[in-house]
């Protein structure tokens, strides 16, 4: 099936994909990992192994849900904050040309970036507000990706 001009990604689940309608739509936050259950908890098995392999196949399960390629579709990349964190420029859909933040590595999921006034970011703002910073930044000693606009 196509949607907006692509193919959609197969079902991982129900999840797979969403996270990128979401966006595309300019919808509200959307994380991948609401929903899924808690990880074990130690007290509920019997032996350190048992509890290592389900905590080893929860991890693995998370992780093919949350960080499924197919989230990302329709956004391209532009800043890296460090430890996963990332912004990235909508390219597809009604949401064409904002910035969105993918939290994911925190399990904070997706959400649109606003500027300060509480209006949704776009490009321009974004990349004016990033070159202001790492200008201030630089002047301090501290690189342009500590002091990228969240």
């Amino acid at each position: 099936m196509a949607r907006d001009g692509y193919a959609e990604p197969h079902d991982f689940g129900g999840w797979a994909g969403a996270a990128s309608a979401a966006v595309r739509r300019g919808g509200p936050p959307f994380n991948p990992a609401d929903g899924l259950p808690d990880p074990p908890d130690e007290d509920d098995y019997s032996s350190e192994e048992e509890f290592n392999a389900a905590e080893d196949a929860y991890w693995e399960r998370h992780d093919a849900v949350v960080f499924a390629p197919e989230h990302s579709v329709g956004l391209l990349y532009l800043c890296h904050l460090g430890c996963a964190l990332r912004e990235a420029l909508v390219v597809t859909g009604p949401a064409r040309g904002r910035m969105w933040a993918d939290d994911t590595a925190e399990d904070g999921g997706f959400r649109p970036l606003h500027d300060h006034d509480g209006t949704p970011l776009g490009f321009a703002r974004w990349y004016r507000r990033w070159l202001e910073q790492a200008e201030d930044q630089v002047s301090i000693g501290r690189s342009p990706q500590q002091a990228a606009p969240r």
